[in-house]
């Protein structure tokens, strides 16, 4: 599968591996992580089946607005 875009065509099959099953994607909460996410599921679904996705995020230091996420 190939996602077509002004700048430069992708092609995920060119670099994932067949042996690998297990991919995780670090989602910063921007349009662009999100975006390459969303293509990641896509071709998964329609090439890859056998690829589970793991989205990773996290909390950053000096961003006091994540706060309300933690626990205890």
């Amino acid at each position: 599968m190939i996602f077509k875009n002004s700048q430069q065509d992708i092609d995920f099959s060119k670099y994932i591996p067949l042996n690998f099953t297990k991919i995780g994607i670090k989602l910063s909460g921007g349009a662009d992580s999100a975006i390459v996410c969303y293509m990641l599921a896509k071709y998964v679904i329609a090439e890859r089946s056998d690829i589970t996705i793991y989205p990773i995020t996290g909390i950053a230091e000096g961003k006091e607005y994540q706060k309300f996420l933690q626990k205890g």
